[in-house]
Formats: C-alpha cells, structure tokens, sequence
C-alpha cells in the first residue's frame, strides 16, 4: 500500500473498507511506513491472537481476540485509530458481526477505520453500500537476483 492510496481510504465517508490481496505482509508494511511518517495509530487483529498497536506489537490489547470483541472495541474507542482485520471475510455471515458493522459504518466518529483484509470478501446483501471493497495500489518491488 502506498501513502497516497492510505490517504484516499481514510479521506472517504466510509468507516468500512474492505481490501482482497494476498499480499497481506506488503500491506503490512505499507501501513507500518504510513504510521511511521504519518504518526496516526494503526492497529492489526488476527482472529484468536487479538489487537496490538502496529508499533507495539508486544503489547496486546485485552479482550479482542474474537470477531465480536474486536468490533465492540472499535466502537468503544473514542480516539484514532486505523483497524487492520486479517482474515475477516469467514465472519461477515454471522449476524451479530454484521449488527456491529452495521453500527460502525453508521458511526459520526470519523477518526476509526476498520480495514478488512482477504484474499476474496464476500460482502452479504445486508452490507452492501456499508463496505468500500477495494484492492491495494502496491509500489513494484524489483526481483533480486541470485
């Protein structure tokens, strides 16, 4: 991911993004230089493992290891924060996932974006026009040679 398409994501209306790739390490990466130059928080959540702060990645934060406690967190937070969520698109089918996204993406509070992150989102009916689905505009990386 690059500076100027993190800077789009965050500049639209939408608190909802979802983003297929299967390069989740450069996206990785991409929002580690983000949060680096820019100084914003950005956070990354794996199912079972919970939420950590991008430059933190030692400190894990307490009670989001699941779908639904990572999501009432977000909510509950009243500060900034860019949410990474790999491997999202196996929970957007459960009903109380999509009741708190649901109320996410209604939020007035523009300093939280959730970023789902998957190789293929399926996005259900009742989402559609909620979610942003885009994929990432990666920087070519040159092959190194033997």
């Amino acid at each position: 991911m690059d500076y100027e398409h993190i800077e789009k994501l965050l500049s639209t209306n939408l608190r909802l993004v979802g983003l297929e790739s299967n390069q989740y390490e450069r996206i990785l990466s991409g929002f580690r230089d983000y949060s680096r130059y820019s100084g914003k928080a950005v956070y990354v959540w794996e199912n079972q493992k919970g939420l950590y702060r991008m430059d933190s990645s030692h400190i894990k934060i307490p009670n989001t290891h699941t779908p639904v406690q990572i999501l009432q967190h977000i909510e509950k937070v009243r500060y900034f924060g860019i949410y990474l969520l790999k491997g999202f698109n196996q929970f957007l089918g459960e009903a109380q996932t999509q009741i708190l996204l649901r109320n996410m993406s209604r939020s007035i509070n523009a300093y939280k974006l959730a970023i789902m992150i998957d190789e293929k989102l399926v996005i259900p009916q009742a989402m559609i026009g909620q979610i942003l689905l885009t994929k990432p505009r990666m920087e070519p990386v040159l092959a190194k040679t033997a």
